[in-house]
């Protein structure tokens, strides 16, 4: 009796051969959709490089993703940029899969996003330090731009400092200057008390 009901239950579950399977399985529907939808769609051409996922630097990955997905929308939405964590690091979706993912949220930045995603991913996949050409480029020219500001910020204060000293010394030379006519003055004042004829009156 026992084995009938397994049999039974097994027949109920047996799909025709002119059944649809995508009407049984929900995934297997998705997973067709999500085809058919990448069979229609031009994918930018940065999506055919290779990228070695084991030699990227995640933790710095992880925080343009953060960055880029912000500026892109406005505003930091987490979920999404944990979603985006997770198929690029735990389930390794392809990358034209991940655009047809991430379409219903990033929609018209999408292309955009995955370009310059998967060109920093491709760049960081070959960089010893895992970290994309493009971060390394821009670190340094920051550095760089850095260095000027503080140079020039110096020349600014090197120059106030001469300033600073000139007026200084020229107002040291003007007190000078008052000084000795203040004593020449006061000496021909004297003097003339007695250059009176006939001696000191």
């Amino acid at each position: 009796m026992q084995n009938g009901n397994l049999q039974h239950k097994a027949s109920s579950i047996v799909v025709s051969s002119n059944t649809d399977i995508t009407h049984c399985y929900p995934a297997a529907c998705a997973c067709s959709k999500s085809k058919a939808a990448m069979k229609k769609m031009k994918f930018p051409t940065e999506l055919d490089l290779p990228v070695d996922r084991d030699k990227v630097n995640w933790t710095v990955m992880k925080e343009w993703v953060a960055k880029r997905v912000t500026e892109l929308l406005g505003i930091e939405e987490e979920v999404l940029i944990s979603m985006i964590h997770n198929h690029l690091i735990d389930q390794r979706t392809g990358p034209k899969e991940m655009h047809v993912e991430l379409l219903p949220f990033l929609e018209k930045n999408t292309s955009l996003f995955m370009k310059e995603l998967w060109a920093m991913l491709h760049s960081a996949s070959s960089n010893e330090s895992g970290v994309p050409q493009q971060l390394l480029d821009a670190k340094q020219q920051e550095l760089r731009e850095r260095r000027e500001r503080e140079a020039a910020i110096q020349e600014q204060l090197a120059l106030k400092r001469a300033e600073a000293e000139r007026e200084h010394a020229a107002l040291e030379a003007r007190l000078a200057a008052a000084t000795t006519t203040a004593a020449a003055a006061a000496g021909g004042e004297r003097r003339s008390r007695f250059d009176v004829p006939g001696g000191v009156i």
